[in-house]
């Protein structure tokens, strides 16, 4: 089993033991979130348009205006239209808003070795930027992603009207927030950890 190093809780924190030498540093707080979308154009997956306010002309439409890059979960961001950036948000990150998606997100999920296809519903997503309800959980074909090699993360996807493009790359997901519990247990969850810290020879050694 595994222990953690924390700054949130999780369900299947109980599951995990204070006094093994595999350790698991969970941490929201990561890359800042032009970084991150930078980074899933580095693996080649296809982003939201995003930039600065300079990159988008007033006839954009609505725009996403990042008030804290380091927010996820939805947080940290409102929609604005570009006259509205302009006098209150002049110099920080945006990108394109897309209101053809009908509110729904597919949330790529990885724990440990085990994928998941997780389908959510905003129906307010023209006024709101909540993360909506879980419709469904499908489960992938079982395989680690050396690639990006975390233990547990999550890449949430919107249509743009002609393809998926990723919004949002979640280095830590939250697994209570998801309703996750129905699917795995806790110690489902950590076993998978200690295996992906294994794998990605992430693991600390506990002091």
């Amino acid at each position: 089993m595994i222990a953690l190093k924390s700054t949130f809780s999780d369900y299947y924190d109980i599951a995990a033991k204070s006094d093994s030498e595999i350790v698991y540093n969970r941490v929201r707080q990561g890359k800042g979130r032009a970084a991150q979308l930078n980074y899933l154009k580095g693996l080649g997956i296809k982003t939201v348009d995003f930039g600065p306010l300079t990159k988008f002309n007033p006839d954009s439409g609505k725009l996403v205006v990042y008030t804290n890059t380091l927010s996820h979960d939805f947080q940290g961001k409102r929609i604005c239209t570009y006259s509205e950036a302009a006098v209150q948000y002049p110099n920080y990150l945006v990108a394109q808003f897309l209101d053809v998606y009908n509110g729904y997100t597919i949330k790529y999920l990885q724990v440990g070795e085990r994928r998941f296809r997780v389908m959510l519903q905003n129906k307010d997503y023209l006024t709101r930027l909540v993360e909506g309800s879980v419709l469904a959980i499908e489960e992938l074909d079982r395989q680690f992603n050396y690639a990006v090699a975390l233990p547990i993360y999550s890449i949430d996807y919107i249509s743009n009207g002609t393809e998926m493009v990723a919004i949002d790359f979640n280095e830590v997901q939250n697994l209570r927030n998801i309703g996750f519990d129905r699917v795995m247990g806790p110690v489902e969850v950590t076993t998978e950890i200690e295996k992906a810290l294994i794998a990605y020879n992430l693991s600390l050694i506990h002091i």
